[in-house]
């Protein structure tokens, strides 16, 4: 994955720019993931989690998760998804 994906666009024609972000081991991010955009010439993918875009692996499957509130955690280099309830 290259670094040009950090810089400020504008993927989703409702939102404003935004510079998306990797997650750190032990980053966390909650909210509702309402959309993910492919970028295969970057080889990653960027799901919007609540006001945050964040940079992900291509391989790793959102689609069950997508219109749903989610808490994603990277540890030591994977990343662990829940649904949230309430």
């Amino acid at each position: 994955m290259s670094g040009s994906v950090c810089t400020s666009i504008n993927i989703f024609p409702d939102a404003p720019a935004f510079v998306p972000e990797k997650l750190h081991d032990c980053g966390r991010r909650f909210g509702l993931l309402s959309s993910i955009q492919l970028l295969l010439e970057e080889d990653c993918q960027i799901a919007r989690i609540g006001e945050r875009l964040v940079v992900l692996p291509i391989d790793l499957d959102l689609s069950e998760y997508l219109n749903q509130r989610i808490g994603m955690v990277r540890i030591d280099h994977k990343y662990h998804i829940r649904r949230l309830t309430g």
